[in-house]
């Protein structure tokens, strides 16, 4: 275990020393201060000052799941830019053959960086959530979400040769983002198009209120994470 917290504390000093990792891992609290004070207030100034008044109020849920999504997000993208240098370095390769083994990298990049997303997404929630979340519901949100981070980590890492090209992969990538927004936009059977997107299925199971969709979004989850799992394996031991 001592191995694996000295692994974690090496990655956190490489994204600590490069100033838009750092950045990145910060951002989600900024975040949560826009939404939780920037988005009533434009409905405020909205709703008092302009003829065409803008009621985001049916949409609070929504920018709730971008925060809870956001989290993960940014952490894992922190730590997928530390892998793929490692990749490149060709550093990877030499920590899984050390005592650390193969177990404990992935503990280290991804196990420990997961518990810390897992953990400050139900604070944030807490703290600048527009709707009023059950403990129950936040857990179940900031796991789903977990599992989103964990997938786009995977995808990037299999998907790019080098750092350049994760940071392209990612943006890329923020299409899981659109599965959250698609139940609140596309009214209709067309949005059913974004079937594929755990995300889609998140959004749908909290708008409805119908938690059999949350099953659906961890079974595609984990059919995402099964399909990436064998090439993201050989990546970093190239």
């Amino acid at each position: 275990m001592i191995k694996i917290i000295n692994a974690f504390k090496q990655e956190f000093e490489q994204i600590k020393r490069d100033a838009m990792l750092f950045i990145v891992c910060v951002s989600p609290i900024l975040c949560g201060v826009f939404i939780k004070f920037g988005i009533p207030l434009i409905q405020n100034i909205s709703l008092n000052k302009f003829y065409y008044q803008l009621n985001l109020e049916p949409y609070f849920l929504m920018f709730d799941l971008l925060l809870a999504f956001i989290t993960p997000f940014m952490f894992f993208f922190a730590s997928t830019m530390v892998i793929l240098g490692e990749i490149d370095d060709s550093i990877s390769r030499y920590l899984i053959v050390t005592p650390l083994g193969k177990t404990g990298y992935l503990i280290s990049r991804f196990g420990i960086p997961g518990i810390l997303a897992f953990i400050i997404t139900m604070i944030l929630l807490i703290f600048f959530s527009l709707t009023k979340i059950s403990l129950l519901l936040n857990l179940s949100i900031s796991l789903l979400v977990l599992l989103q981070g964990i997938i786009i980590s995977i995808l990037v890492i299999s998907l790019s040769s080098n750092k350049l090209e994760g940071m392209v992969i990612t943006k890329f990538s923020g299409v899981f983002m659109m599965g959250i927004l698609a139940p609140f936009f596309i009214l209709n059977k067309a949005q059913y198009i974004l079937f594929f997107l755990p995300t889609f299925w998140i959004s749908k199971a909290f708008k409805e209120d119908n938690y059999v969709y949350m099953f659906i979004s961890i079974v595609i989850s984990l059919i995402w994470i099964l399909l990436l799992f064998k090439k993201f394996s050989k990546k970093i031991v190239k």
